[in-house]
């Protein structure tokens, strides 16, 4: 489904993504113009599994995908990524509330979906998430001028 005013574009893909926009009334992703604005996603921890570095970055390589199909949604990709913002939760047991072990273990996760140029990064902690046993959400922003062919009038 897409709902489309403009220049102003929303891409539903999922039954997750019509239960965000549906239910709680936000748009997983969203184009402006010549930008997309992708809503936080958030890595929850695997309760299933001893919290680890390893099974953050299992988790957080999981979040980079859905990343990587909202981009795709709008005909986007990693490389069109201009600025990311994370919310961390700097006490989660897998680092044992080492901040930078954390962000130094997204950066080394991020590395392997996000190549040169990098994108701005802003990192900021936080004490929860709207997701019981949330450690991370990131949200993005990626400029993706549209091509004569995609644009809509």
């Amino acid at each position: 489904m897409n709902l489309t005013k403009t220049d102003r574009e929303v891409v539903l893909r999922s039954e997750r993504d019509h239960f965000a926009y549906d239910v709680w009334h936000f748009a997983p992703a969203r184009r402006a113009g010549d930008f997309i604005y992708i809503s936080g996603i958030i890595v929850v921890r695997d309760s299933e599994a001893t919290p680890t570095p390893d099974t953050f970055s299992v988790r957080l390589r999981t979040a980079f995908l859905e990343l990587g199909r909202q981009l795709e949604a709008y005909q986007s990709s990693f490389q069109d990524v201009v600025m990311l913002t994370t919310f961390h939760d700097w006490a989660a047991p897998e680092f044992s509330g080492d901040a930078k072990a954390q962000a130094k273990a997204f950066q080394s996760i991020k590395d392997e979906f996000i190549h040169e140029p990098h994108p701005a990064w802003t990192a900021i902690g936080t004490t929860g998430f709207v997701l019981e046993d949330g450690i991370l959400e990131m949200q993005a922003i990626a400029f993706s001028p549209r091509s004569d062919s995609t644009a809509r009038k």
